[in-house]
């Protein structure tokens, strides 16, 4: 389905897309695997990614729909907050299913301790840790074929333009695991108990969130090629703001190409 403005706009496909990130509430049903750790489950990557990319896909969803039903109305900010922000959810969904399969899953102790336990007890914790990590990247990835390419290419910002947001995010992480080691001497994730020196922490925070940033700009890079040229954009001044998110109303664009216009015909 392309809309009349040449977008190429797949609205329904994209709502029943985003709609399918409802597997993240399977979250809900794992049990708490440390009951003294700091924020409950939130101290996990997996459940801060999970309902991280849970908003965002909600976010598109609704943008998606309000699309629908107001065809031909300007881009709204919501919209082009999705798009722009489409790198950062690229960046997490690659890194929430690669990290877990690379790390988590091949570590025998996470099965003697995590899996093993709980599946005796009747807890069907492999198919628990399968659905909410398995999904992300093939979510991300099919997204990219649904996105709006005028709005692609207007609000997505530099591949630089990201890694202060992906450093903050970092950042909180790293308090949050140190906080929780001072308050109870642990870590989430079985793997971490192996590091025998404090800057092998060091190493793995900064290697895991510089990865998550070049996993953002690999996305980036893919959701341009998929995307293309919109065929719109040919004459059309871009608004891109320094760090890539525009939320000037598209009214003012409208407005610069009819200037434009007339003055070609004086």
């Amino acid at each position: 389905e392309t809309g009349k403005d040449g977008t190429g706009a797949p609205g329904s496909a994209g709502s029943v897309l985003r709609a399918a990130d409802l597997h993240a509430v399977v979250d809900f049903q794992i049990p708490l695997l440390y009951k003294e750790a700091f924020l409950g489950k939130g101290l996990y990557l997996t459940h801060q990614t999970e309902w991280i990319l849970a908003i965002y896909f909600f976010l598109g969803f609704a943008a998606s729909v309000k699309r629908e039903l107001m065809r031909g109305k300007p881009w709204s900010r919501l919209d082009r907050f999705v798009h722009w922000g489409s790198v950062m959810a690229g960046g997490f969904g690659l890194f929430l299913t690669i990290m877990f399969y690379a790390l988590v899953w091949p570590n025998p102790s996470f099965h003697e301790t995590v899996i093993k336990p709980h599946e005796e007890q009747g807890v069907p914790m492999t198919y628990y840790f399968h659905v909410i990590h398995a999904p992300s990247i093939f979510l991300v990835l099919l997204e990219a074929f649904v996105k709006q390419p005028q709005l692609i290419h207007s609000n997505v910002g530099s591949a630089a333009s990201y890694f202060q947001y992906f450093a903050a995010f970092g950042a909180w992480y790293v308090f949050v695991l140190r906080y929780n080691y001072y308050k109870t001497g642990g870590y989430p994730y079985p793997f971490m108990t192996e590091f025998k020196a404090w800057w092998h922490h060091w190493v793995f925070y900064i290697f895991c969130f510089g990865f998550i940033w070049f996993l953002g700009c690999v996305y980036r890079a893919f959701l341009l090629v998929v995307q293309g040229k919109p065929r719109s954009a040919r004459g059309v001044e871009k608004l891109r703001t320094k760090n890539g998110y525009n939320l000037r109303s598209d009214n003012i664009q409208g407005r610069g190409v009819a200037q434009g216009r007339k003055g070609s015909n004086l």
